[in-house]
């Protein structure tokens, strides 16, 4: 039997999801979680996926986790402690003896323990979550996460259809002045999909460090919030995001074909390796000679001053199209976007929020690289689509 997953991605608090039986067939599991609305830092609170059911018997695997924290047990319910104020993330994973697998999550508000620092009640700590229509100071670095999320078809691929998720991360610098944001993004780490192809099997596609360095920085993009307080939106306008995201060419307008020569006059040595376009490694043959277009555009709220909430569906979007250069190579496989999600982290210790500084004090690319899994693990990636094999 071919093994299926099933997400159910709770992006309210206190809340409780069901997949249905009728909607999966009758032999497939079904994840339901409920957590609580809020907790205090260093006290414990419970979660109950007890109503989780496997209508084919037992579980073969269960997987209840809390992040941030990185706390994992094996049973359906149990109970958890998050250190530090913020907004955690429960995910309940069970598998049935088939491979069948179905996922549940739900958020909540961790406040400070008993009013103190880091609760929203104590003013001179602002690195706590903030109730609705709280003022915010965004100014400072931010380390964005964001989750491209392809739908690839066609082409070599087997399946010919196959989907993804590749985080992507980026240092965000925002000057805020009442209603006005000022932001400017600078690429710090590229993933690409791993796909599988018919006649070379799986795919890995690495990024150069020279490639994602010769990512223009985006900004500065200025705009007006609607309100500048917690619960309101934060979108920067998205043509602003796309203009800047092609490497390999110089395009007149963002929209236009990409060249597919590579000897046409419109492609740059944007990596500065002595070949035209940009090079990607791959596991499949030579490194592939490229164009790449990326078109992005998010909106997310504001959660705090050192957090911006891009975890709903749909928040983030990215659309990619590539033209091969080289005579041989695999080409990075391209598609539609599917919704996704993101997240903004302070990381520059302002206010006592999370600091990856280097030693001079300063915070640049280098310092998130080496902090990427920890930042992936505060901003958990979105679920796949069920019937869309992923690798």
């Amino acid at each position: 039997m071919r093994a299926i997953l099933v997400t159910v991605v709770l992006l309210a608090v206190a809340c409780t999801a069901e997949v249905k039986p009728s909607e999966l067939g009758p032999s497939l599991p079904v994840a339901l979680l409920s957590c609580p609305a809020e907790a205090h830092a260093g006290e414990p609170f419970a979660v109950d996926g007890s109503a989780s059911r496997d209508l084919d018997g037992t579980f073969a695997d269960v997987r209840l986790r809390v992040l941030p924290g990185d706390q994992e047990l094996t049973e359906l319910s149990g109970t958890f402690t998050v250190a530090a104020s913020g907004i955690a993330t429960v995910s309940l994973v069970v598998a049935d003896a088939d491979g069948n697998v179905a996922e549940a999550r739900c958020r909540l508000m961790v406040r400070g323990a008993g009013g103190g620092p880091g609760d929203p009640s104590d003013p001179s700590d602002p690195s706590g979550p903030e109730e609705p229509g709280q003022p915010v100071d965004l100014n400072g670095d931010f380390a964005l996460v964001a989750y491209d999320r392809p739908e690839l078809q066609g082409g070599a691929l087997d399946p010919a259809r196959q989907c993804a998720t590749s985080p992507q991360l980026s240092l965000v610098h925002l000057e805020h002045d009442g209603a006005q944001v000022s932001l400017s993004v600078e690429a710090c780490a590229m993933t690409l999909p791993t796909v599988q192809v018919w006649f070379a099997g799986l795919q890995e596609s690495t990024v150069p460090d020279a490639v994602v360095d010769a990512v223009p920085v985006i900004g500065p993009i200025t705009w007006q919030l609607e309100r500048a307080e917690t619960g309101a939106t934060f979108a920067p306008p998205p043509t602003a995001l796309a203009a800047a995201q092609v490497l390999g060419a110089s395009l007149t307008s963002a929209t236009d074909a990409l060249p597919t020569d590579a000897m046409d006059e419109r492609v740059t040595d944007d990596d500065n390796n002595g070949e035209p376009g940009v090079s990607i490694l791959s596991t499949f043959g030579p490194q592939n000679i490229i164009v790449r277009r990326v078109v992005r555009a998010l909106s997310g709220i504001i959660a705090s001053s050192d957090e911006i909430d891009g975890t709903a569906e749909g928040s983030y979007r990215v659309d990619t199209d590539s033209s091969l250069l080289s005579p041989l190579g695999f080409l990075v496989p391209t598609g539609a976007g599917l919704p996704s999600t993101f997240g903004m982290v302070r990381a520059d210790g302002r206010g006592g929020a999370l600091d990856l500084r280097g030693a001079d004090g300063a915070l640049d690319c280098v310092d998130l690289r080496a902090a990427f899994a920890e930042l992936q693990a505060r901003v958990p990636a979105p679920a796949l689509p069920a019937d869309c094999p992923s690798f």
